[in-house]
């Protein structure tokens, strides 16, 4: 019979700093709450571009490719140029494929209305009384990470919930004071 050997684990070594990643966990996960359907971008633009390629070597020549764009809340956040169409596609379809992920500024992000594709600076906050899986089911607040009390914010259009969905509805949310001071900072 064939001795099974035992496992050895393997350990990887980033280097990274844990401190950083973990303020930033803090402040993005144990506070805000996305909706289900933002995704992180909102707009994605490919756009066939030409270039004029100089080379003493191979000669000069005209070349097309492909420019793909994403923005969130109207602004780019990650850009990258393809000389295949297919390599287009598939890298706006997932752009960590080849890349970091990109650096929202989360703090901008935060202070903006949560409904996704829109633009405008959030005027409400909302704490979620209850939270749900994706299925619709209830999740047990002493099973969740972080801290216990999610928020989301909109603005004034998107305030209104509506009453269909099960944890993105005005029952599921209890208003609390807020004062959107991050865009009254940036002007100064």
């Amino acid at each position: 019979m064939e001795k099974i050997s035992e496992a050895v684990p393997i350990v990887i070594k980033l280097d990274i700093n844990q401190q950083e990643i973990n303020e930033l966990l803090e402040k993005s996960i144990e506070t805000s709450k996305y909706l289900y359907g933002d995704k992180g971008y909102d707009k994605i633009e490919i756009i066939q571009e030409a270039r004029h390629k100089l080379s003493e070597f191979s000669g000069d020549e005209w070349r097309t490719g492909w420019s793909v764009k994403m923005y969130h809340k109207g602004e780019v956040e990650n850009k990258k140029f393809f000389n295949r169409m297919n390599d287009a596609l598939l890298w706006a379809q997932n752009p960590n494929l080849f890349d970091d992920f990109p650096s929202f500024n989360l703090e901008k992000r935060d202070n903006m209305c949560f409904q996704p594709s829109c633009n405008n600076i959030a005027i409400i906050e909302y704490e979620l009384i209850n939270e749900y899986s994706d299925l619709g089911l209830l999740l047990d607040k002493s099973d969740l990470f972080g801290n216990d009390k999610k928020f989301r914010r909109f603005c004034k259009f998107h305030s209104d919930r509506g009453d269909y969905s099960r944890e993105d509805c005005n029952k599921n949310y209890k208003e609390v004071p807020y004062e959107n001071t991050y865009f009254n900072d940036q002007k100064e």
